[in-house]
């Protein structure tokens, strides 16, 4: 052993020595040890190769949940198709051809453009990273030539379309949401989509998971909770608190400033309406939930939304989560 291993190792003994503990060594052939034996020489080809699930565990909270979940989806991709080919599983060798012509490959496909195939490799350089590896390989001028010849193979598969939320087709939406109850469903989802559509937001950076709300009084580091609402005093405007975006990765938190608009569409007024029904919850809860009690999910939102163009006879438009932004 060598390096700060060495340092655990005196402070356990010293502490034996201490407490009158005798010990008694026992060799273990590495064979019959083969995690421990690569961990002492930083075999980390083999670490990973013994222990697949240290791959799960690698990616830092440096990274956006979004990434992670993109870089995940990249490292599997590639220890996939390393099986199936029967290519050595585990750490991926850059330098070698064969090697290259897995990862480049991994995600090729009719669905997969040459620029998802991109970020697949920045997941595995960060793996790489991660692990300690070599990144020296990514930078090869062939991986570049090998991603042109399976642009030239594969046509850019067809791009779903994604029915852009706009005045006209808010406005119908909402007429269709306002013949209805006005319980607290209705009052979030009015307050929800004007809010979206008036600052120009993503649907992810309005709605959260189950599992988002286990970061307990960290939420509010990531997602919009009720305290991210400041409404001005005469309701001729709102401000936003955006505690972390897609364009904010280090969460210095946005201010966005959202004019009333004194019509049906009015975000400002959507939220005094969401914030009267709402009076009981803390002001560190979540800005907007489905039911009271309930995430407030991007398929919630979604599937509202469809729901309601159906209502409001647009069924026939293809309405997504960009839907919002675009």
């Amino acid at each position: 052993m060598r390096g700060s291993t060495m340092d655990v190792l005196r402070r356990c003994l010293l502490m034996a020595a201490t407490l009158d503990i005798d010990l008694s060594p026992v060799w273990i052939p590495s064979n019959e040890n083969s995690l421990a034996d690569a961990l002492s020489r930083y075999q980390m080809s083999r670490i990973t190769d013994l222990c697949p699930q240290l791959n799960t565990l690698t990616l830092p909270r440096s990274h956006a949940p979004t990434t992670r979940r993109n870089y995940a989806s990249a490292r599997q991709r590639y220890l996939d198709f390393c099986t199936m080919n029967n290519f050595k599983h585990g750490l991926p060798r850059i330098g070698s051809g064969r090697q290259m012509k897995a990862i480049a490959s991994a995600g090729a496909g009719p669905t997969i453009k040459v620029k998802t195939l991109k970020s697949y490799l920045g997941g595995l350089k960060s793996w790489h990273i991660d692990l300690g590896a070599d990144i020296s390989g990514f930078g090869d001028s062939r991986l570049e030539r090998l991603l042109d010849g399976i642009k030239r193979e594969h046509s850019e598969p067809f791009r779903r379309d994604r029915t852009p939320l706009t005045r006209q087709y808010l406005l119908r939406i909402l007429r269709v949401l306002n013949t209805g109850v006005d319980d607290y469903s209705t009052a979030t989802l009015r307050a929800a989509i004007t809010l979206a559509f008036a600052a120009f937001l993503r649907s992810g950076e309005i709605t959260y998971t189950a599992q988002n709300l286990e970061l307990g009084s960290a939420f509010r580091n990531y997602h919009v909770t009720k305290s991210s609402i400041r409404i001005a005093a005469d309701e001729s405007y709102l401000e936003l608190s955006l505690p972390a975006s897609k364009g904010d990765p280090f969460r210095q938190s946005v201010q966005i400033l959202v004019a009333a608009t004194g019509d049906e569409a009015c975000p400002v007024r959507a939220m005094v309406q969401l914030l009267e029904k709402d009076s009981t919850r803390s002001a560190l809860a979540p800005l907007f939930t489905s039911d009271m009690n309930k995430p407030f999910t991007r398929d919630y939102l979604v599937k509202s939304l469809r729901t309601l163009a159906v209502r409001a006879g647009l069924e026939q438009l293809a309405w997504h989560g960009h839907s919002f932004r675009r």
